[in-house]
């Protein structure tokens, strides 16, 4: 038996339209992989969500809560991140005009700003980067589909979420044993390997979203 959804025109176009929404969201993964990038890549989120309101319609109504969802709570942690950016940000500068401002800004001093949004970057690793998509396809995808990015999804917020602990200057919350196990990452594998693991973490979300975009591409979706 086929579904409406895959010979009703109205359907296609809004069909095509959500695969499109995935495969830009897919492209901001790609390119979110410093600082500078993420900006773009948080101007690709947004065209993602407007495409999908759009085409809101392909999408159930239990689907259709999920996205709302995935959509809300992405737009407060941004808000949340990018506040907590802009006041860390006024008072390095105050910092600097203070203490007199120099071309060659001290390492100190980065470590420091990093050290301040360190919970804000963890957060936002957490929040958008894991529960967002997965709230965002919680009720798309079939049962071994749904395993298969849950588990990748895990695997990437965790490679993200230990670079940024590993990238940390200063003690954390954490035992004794655990920041000895860090210490050893950070000397023999993190600092010659930063770059492997942050293009991995952004490697694997891109492919699962791309994964998607071709599930819905092909109607081998839920329809519940």
């Amino acid at each position: 038996m086929r579904y409406p959804e895959l010979v009703d025109p109205k359907a296609i176009r809004a069909r095509r339209g959500v695969s499109v929404a995935f495969l830009v969201l897919a492209l901001g993964a790609f390119l979110d992989l410093n600082t500078y990038l993420s900006v773009v890549s948080v101007f690709l989120s947004i065209i993602a969500i407007i495409l999908l309101i759009v085409f809101r319609n392909y999408f159930t109504r239990r689907q259709k809560r999920a996205v709302y969802g995935s959509i809300t709570l992405y737009v407060i942690i941004s808000f949340i991140v990018i506040g907590g950016l802009v006041a860390v940000t006024f008072t390095f500068i105050q910092s600097l005009l203070t203490e007199g401002f120099s071309v060659i800004i001290p390492p100190q001093y980065v470590n420091s700003v990093f050290n301040q949004i360190f919970p804000l970057l963890i957060l936002n690793a957490a929040a958008s980067d894991g529960l967002c998509y997965y709230l965002l396809v919680m009720r798309l995808l079939h049962r071994v589909d749904h395993v298969i990015y849950i588990g990748a999804l895990a695997v990437s917020v965790g490679l993200r979420i230990l670079v940024l602990v590993l990238t940390h200057q200063g003690s954390l919350p954490i035992p004794q044993q655990l920041g000895g196990y860090l210490s050893y990452i950070r000397a023999d594998f993190y600092d010659p390997y930063q770059a492997v693991l942050s293009i991995s973490a952004s490697l694997i979300l891109g492919l699962l979203l791309i994964y998607v975009a071709a599930q819905i591409s092909r109607g081998k979706v839920l329809y519940d």
